[in-house]
C-alpha cells in the first residue's frame, strides 16, 4: 500500500511539455490581456487531448486507459471548440452532469478539464486535469493528476 506522501505526490504530479504553437496572433483585450483567437483555441485542445489520450502522455493514464468513453467539462471549453479523435469516444458534460453521473454511479467518474489557456510572453500554457469527481457519498477515494503544456 502507497503511504499518504505517495498518493500526494502521484495527486500533484504535473508534466511540462514544450511544443510548438499556431501561428495567430493574440488578440488584446479591455482589461490589457491577450486572448486566443478562436481558432487557435480549438487547435490547442485538439493536440492536447491527442496528446493525453492518443499517446496516453497524461500522467497516470492507467487509470483511465480501460474506459470506453472520455468525458471533457465544458468548463473553459465552448462546445464547439472541441474536435472529434478518431477512436476516442469522447462527451462533453456540464459539471452538473458530471456529478449527476458520479451520483448514479455512487462512487466517482473521472474526466478531464482544461483549467487554463493563457499567454506567458511568446508562449501560450495550456493545462489539462484528469480527475474525478466524486458522488455526494462515495465509496471510496480516487487520485487525479493532469499536465501543462507550454505552446511555442
Amino acid at each position: 500500500m502507497k503511504s499518504t506522501k505517495q498518493l500526494a505526490a502521484a495527486f500533484a504530479l504535473t508534466t511540462l511539455f514544450v511544443i510548438p504553437s499556431p501561428a495567430q496572433e493574440p488578440v488584446p483585450t479591455e482589461a490589457g490581456r491577450q486572448e486566443i483567437p478562436q481558432e487557435d483555441r480549438a487547435e490547442l485542445i485538439r493536440l492536447t487531448l491527442e496528446r493525453a489520450l492518443i499517446a496516453k502522455k497524461i500522467p497516470d493514464y492507467n487509470i483511465i486507459e480501460k474506459q470506453e468513453v472520455f468525458y471533457l467539462s465544458t468548463e473553459n471549453v465552448p462546445p464547439g471548440l472541441v474536435p472529434t479523435i478518431e477512436g476516442v469516444a469522447l462527451v462533453m458534460l456540464e459539471p452538473e452532469e458530471i456529478k449527476k453521473l458520479a451520483n448514479g454511479r455512487g462512487d466517482y467518474v473521472y474526466y478531464f478539464k482544461f483549467k487554463e489557456f493563457k499567454f506567458d510572453g511568446p508562449k501560450v500554457i495550456v493545462s489539462l486535469d484528469n480527475i474525478p469527481m466524486y458522488a455526494d457519498k462515495p465509496a471510496r477515494m480516487a487520485f487525479g493528476g493532469g499536465f501543462v503544456i507550454e505552446y511555442i
